[in-house]
């Protein structure tokens, strides 16, 4: 009796390696083609990793963040404690000053903290 293996080795007169593989199929085996591994020498500089935000970047995320704050305070000044008053609001910084300055905190100083890059005088020399 011929098993799989013994057939398949001489199928045609050809020669057929067969190994199994995790899974336990029969497959041909290829030949195995490895990558050259490349040789570190001990002159190789190493990748030094720096934070990308300077200290000027922090000044003005600081900034925005004293900016949204004054806007909030700005827009809680309109809400008065009177009964005759409680429907509207009585403060036109309440209505108009603070969403300008929230907008300004939020959509122009936060984010030029954040994409802005500053060059480190170090690193000029």
């Amino acid at each position: 009796m011929t098993t799989f293996a013994d057939a398949a080795s001489t199928h045609q007169g050809t020669a057929f390696r067969l190994h199994r593989r995790r899974n336990n199929r029969f497959t041909k085996n290829h030949p195995i083609v490895m990558a050259k591994q490349s040789r570190t020498s001990a002159s190789a500089k190493k990748v030094v990793w720096e934070f990308p935000y300077s200290r000027k970047n922090f000044m003005i995320f600081g900034l925005g963040i004293v900016v949204i704050i004054i806007g909030y305070l700005l827009m809680s000044t309109g809400i008065s404690d009177e009964a005759s008053h409680q429907q509207a609001w009585n403060n036109p910084l309440a209505v108009s000053v603070a969403p300008v300055v929230l907008v300004l905190g939020y959509c122009v100083i936060i984010p030029y903290a954040i994409l802005r890059m500053f060059k480190d005088k170090a690193a000029g020399e």
